[in-house]
């Protein structure tokens, strides 16, 4: 993951990942987590969690993925909170039980990080 060495300078705050410019003018439709099947094919476009320093936790921001090829703004994710120590193995579990694979999920660009 990579440092956002200017948000870090301006405002004191940490952010892996930085958000690229223009990212969020990009149209998505919105969908429920719930309403994703199985046999869909689903990758990861962004994934942001916000925390605070020594807060055992990360709170999930939002979710932008692509299922079958189209992007998605994903809402009632069942990662909602999830330990800032062992954040992948939590998303692995999670998702092993929802039975939903997310292709990329842990490409270093994928995972925005703001503390």
């Amino acid at each position: 993951m990579l440092l956002n060495e200017e948000l870090k300078r301006e405002y004191g705050v940490i952010e892996y990942n930085k958000i690229p410019k223009g990212y969020h003018d990009i149209e998505r439709d919105f969908i429920c987590w719930d309403e994703i099947e199985k046999t869909d094919k689903v990758k990861a476009e962004r994934i942001r969690f916000v925390t605070d320093r020594g807060f055992p936790m990360l709170d999930l921001s939002y979710c932008h993925l692509f299922i079958n090829g189209k992007r998605y703004n994903v809402t009632g994710c069942p990662f909602t909170q999830i330990s800032k120590k062992n954040w992948k193995s939590d998303l692995i579990r999670i998702l092993k039980e929802e039975g939903i694979y997310i292709k990329d999920l842990f490409n270093p660009e994928i995972i925005s990080i703001l503390f």
